[in-house]
């Protein structure tokens, strides 16, 4: 993970507030509190530390661009709002916004398709509904071993799991009602933003929705 030169990657998540303490993070992977494949993550060492549901510590019309990238759907809705606007403010008239979630509409789609598709002898073990849900992300996955301190974490920090799905419409008309204008469906390196290939991973594209909008 490299925050490319002239950009500041604000991260809140425990990994990012234990960046400095691999050992720990692989610890913490051991008791199943962190999932394992991002216990060894490198950290860029000028990572800021924030958590973004507070103002933002920007002043106003000081931003050329915000890249998000599958954060929006771990807010809640009023907070959403409150980071969009906040959002809104730091840009400069003009200022781009770039955000990527998981697209709802995909999903809906690979449930029915799945529906349509299912053997009426296929086993309880490939039911469409349980894939669909766990697909959503909306709810915290339990492991048989985990002990009730581990769970008790989970419920109190919960960031992990999605609070809100958008499909391509419903995040148009959020960015609208937030004052975006000029608000446009993008794939992955298709932007207005310089330099985008050092932002983009393809990855991220899977299963998901990209729109770019701008200041008023």
């Amino acid at each position: 993970m490299v925050t490319p030169s002239g950009w500041v990657s604000i991260d809140s998540s425990l990994n990012a507030r234990l960046a400095k303490w691999l050992w720990f993070r692989k610890v913490l992977a051991a008791l199943h509190i962190i999932p394992l494949d991002r216990a060894s993550i490198l950290y860029p060492k000028n990572i800021y530390v924030y958590d973004v549901r507070k103002r933002l510590s920007f002043p106003d019309n000081s931003t050329e661009t915000i890249y998000c990238s599958h954060f929006l759907e771990h807010l809640n809705r009023r907070n959403a709002l409150s980071f969009m606007k906040e959002c809104y403010r730091v840009l400069v008239t003009g200022g781009i916004i770039r955000i990527i979630v998981p697209d709802l509409a995909q999903y809906a789609q690979q449930y029915i398709q799945r529906l349509r598709q299912i053997n009426q002898e296929a086993s309880i073990n490939e039911l469409p509904a349980e894939r669909f849900l766990e697909d959503l992300g909306i709810f915290e996955k339990e492991s048989a071993n985990e002990n009730m301190l581990i769970r008790l974490y989970k419920k109190i920090y919960n960031k992990n799991i999605h609070k809100w799905m958008y499909d391509e419409r419903s995040l148009a008309a959020f960015l609208l009602k937030c004052g975006f204008k000029n608000i446009q469906r993008k794939s992955c390196y298709e932007s207005l933003i310089k330099d985008i290939e050092k932002l983009d991973a393809p990855e991220r594209f899977k299963d998901a929705v990209c729109l770019e909008a701008q200041k008023a």
